[in-house]
C-alpha cells in the first residue's frame, strides 16, 4: 500500500514545477508573437451533480480545477519537451501552454451507508496536477496534456465532500473508510478537433466541431469520437468550454473575444467512448480493492450556453454545460447527470 507520505513525495516535483511556472522569467518569447496580442488566462471549472435536476448525489459527484494559461507563443522552458511530443506542428507562435490543479470525487449512490456497497462504484478521490500544450492550425486544434497525482485517502476526497455537505446541509457521507487505497495517478490525454463552418444567417453563425481523443494511464485508458453543433453570434476556432478529465471535453484553455461586444453561443453534442481501463470502476491497479464490472462503451451527451464579455477591461467568458452520461458499469440503475460551470478571464 502506498502511504500518504510516499504519495506526496511523488507529487512534489510536479507541484514545484507548477509554482516555478508562475515566475515570468521561466518563459521564452517567440519573436513572431507580440505580447499585446497574447494575454494570459485564468480559468475556474466547477462540476457537480447538484447543479442540474433531479439533483443527484452519486457517482461522479464533484470536480473542481483552477488553471493558468501562458500567453500564446511563449514557451516555458520546463514544458518545451511536452510541445515537442505533440503531433501537430503549428509553429511556436501558434502554440500555447497551461497548467492546472484539480480534484475529482466519486461515490456510490448510497453514500450515507457506512458498510461497503458491493454492487455500486467505490468511494474515490483524485487529486491531480496537469500540464498541457495546445496548437492551432487553420480549421484544427490539438491538445496534449499530462497529469500526475494521487488516488486514495491522500487525495483528501473525504475531507472535501464532508466540508461541502456541511456547507449545504446535506447528509454526511459515511462510507469513505471503504474508499480506494492510495495509488499514484498518471494520465496522458491527446485530443484533436476540426471546425467545419455551416450556414450563416446575417449575424448568426453555425459550425460543426468534430472531435477525437485518446487517454492512457492507470487512471483511465480509452478512445473516443464525437461531434458538437454550435450556433452563436461569433464562433472562433476554439473548442470551448473545457470539462474535467476523464471523459469528453473541449480542448482549449483560451477563448477569443471581440472588443466592446458581448458574444453568445449555444451548443449540443455527443461522444462515444471505448473504455479499456477506469481506476474508479476497476479498482486499485496493484492491490485488492472495491470494484464493479465496467461497461466497455459509454455514451456522453452535452448541451450548454457560453457568454463572452469583450467589452470588459479584462475580457471574460462564462459557460454552463449540462452533461448526460450513459451507464458506466453493470448494475447501474440510471444514467448520470451533472453540470459543469466555467469562468475564464484574460489578463
Amino acid at each position: 500500500m502506498c502511504g500518504w507520505k510516499e504519495a506526496v513525495a511523488r507529487c512534489a516535483p510536479l507541484l514545484a514545477g507548477l509554482l516555478l511556472a508562475a515566475n515570468a522569467n521561466a518563459e521564452t518569447p517567440a519573436p513572431s508573437a507580440p505580447e499585446a496580442d497574447n494575454p494570459r488566462f485564468l480559468t475556474l471549472i466547477l462540476e457537480n451533480d447538484n447543479y442540474v435536476p433531479p439533483r443527484q448525489d452519486r457517482h461522479y459527484t464533484n470536480g473542481m480545477a483552477l488553471s493558468y494559461g501562458f500567453p500564446r507563443g511563449r514557451q516555458p522552458e520546463w514544458l518545451r519537451w511536452l510541445g515537442r511530443l505533440a503531433p501537430l506542428n503549428a509553429g511556436a507562435a501558434r502554440r500555447a501552454y497551461a497548467i492546472a490543479v484539480g480534484q475529482n470525487l466519486y461515490t456510490p449512490e448510497a453514500f450515507a451507508r457506512s458498510a461497503p456497497v458491493p454492487d455500486d462504484r467505490p468511494f474515490a478521490g483524485w487529486l491531480w496536477g496537469e500540464a498541457s500544450t495546445t496548437a492551432h492550425a487553420p480549421g484544427t486544434e490539438e491538445r496534449l496534456a499530462l497529469s500526475l497525482g494521487v488516488v486514495g485517502p491522500a487525495a483528501l476526497g473525504e475531507t472535501t465532500q464532508k466540508l461541502l455537505h456541511d456547507l449545504t446541509g446535506d447528509a454526511e457521507p459515511q462510507g469513505w473508510r471503504n474508499q480506494l487505497n492510495d495509488e499514484p495517478a498518471l494520465l496522458l490525454r491527446w485530443g484533436r478537433s476540426w471546425f467545419t463552418p455551416l450556414a450563416n444567417a446575417g449575424a448568426l453563425e453555425s459550425d460543426l466541431v468534430s472531435r477525437v481523443g485518446l487517454s492512457a494511464g492507470n487512471v483511465v485508458t480509452e478512445a473516443g469520437a464525437g461531434a458538437l453543433l454550435r450556433l452563436g453570434s461569433a464562433l472562433f476556432e476554439r473548442d470551448v468550454p473545457q470539462r474535467l478529465p476523464p471523459g469528453s471535453s473541449g480542448l482549449s484553455a483560451r477563448f477569443d473575444s471581440r472588443a466592446k461586444r458581448i458574444d453568445w453561443s449555444v451548443f449540443a453534442g455527443a461522444q462515444g467512448r471505448a473504455v479499456l481501463r477506469n481506476l474508479f470502476l476497476d479498482g486499485n491497479t496493484f492491490e485488492e480493492s472495491s470494484s464493479v464490472d465496467r461497461e466497455v462503451f459509454v455514451l456522453d451527451g452535452s448541451a450548454g450556453l457560453s457568454l463572452v464579455f469583450g467589452q470588459l477591461s479584462r475580457p471574460a467568458m462564462l459557460s454552463f454545460t449540462f452533461v448526460w452520461r450513459g451507464k458506466e458499469f453493470a448494475g447501474q440503475r440510471k444514467v448520470d447527470r451533472f453540470g459543469s460551470a466555467q469562468i475564464a478571464v484574460q489578463f
